[in-house]
């Protein structure tokens, strides 16, 4: 799936094979397939003959995992645990917690999660990632970005919402591609 802008150029999301990049404002448009998006400054839904109109889940690959330090944080909104998946990219040990950094050849591994509430959990989930939101220029402002990414489950793929590094790619590398702390 290819989105693209507004005409008025307030947002834009675009597909860059595993992961899109999401600005600001109220947009919708269409992709192919009879797929169409929206993004309301919050949340990207995406409908497709697949995927009904739904919000996108949460991809989790550290902290947040099940039976990991910052699980409470997700499990206060009731959330229903999907597929254990991979997205492409570099696993990053920044010591206490890991990072995903979208460059790389390599796999990280995590989970989709489903969010009831995605609008209230972002409010916090976004706090806890240092995410300040989405700028035109977001390198001063975030330590993690909210993205949306492919999801490799199984034998589909799924758009879901990953937390991404902002920061210096430079960090040592976790090669198996998963948080085990």
């Amino acid at each position: 799936m290819k989105l693209v802008a507004d005409p008025k150029g307030e947002a834009f999301v675009l597909d860059h094979g595993r992961l899109g990049h999401v600005l600001r404002g109220r947009c919708e448009g269409s992709g192919e397939s009879g797929s169409a998006w929206a993004f309301d400054g919050t949340l990207l839904r995406v409908s497709a003959p697949e995927m009904p109109g739904q919000a996108l889940p949460l991809f989790v690959y550290g902290s947040l995992r099940r039976g990991r330090s910052a699980e409470g944080l997700l499990t206060r909104f009731e959330p229903t645990w999907g597929a254990e998946g991979h997205v492409g990219g570099t696993l990053l040990d920044l010591g206490a917690y890991p990072a995903w950094h979208a460059r790389g050849e390599g796999r990280v591994h995590g989970e989709l999660v489903f969010l009831p509430d995605p609008a209230a959990a972002f409010v916090v989930l976004d706090e806890y990632e240092d995410f300040a939101g989405w700028v035109l220029d977001p390198r001063p402002s975030s330590l993690y970005l909210r993205v949306p990414v492919r999801v490799t489950c199984a034998r589909e793929e799924v758009w879901a919402w990953a937390y991404a590094w902002n920061g210096d790619p430079e960090q040592p590398v976790v090669a198996s591609g998963r948080w085990e702390r």
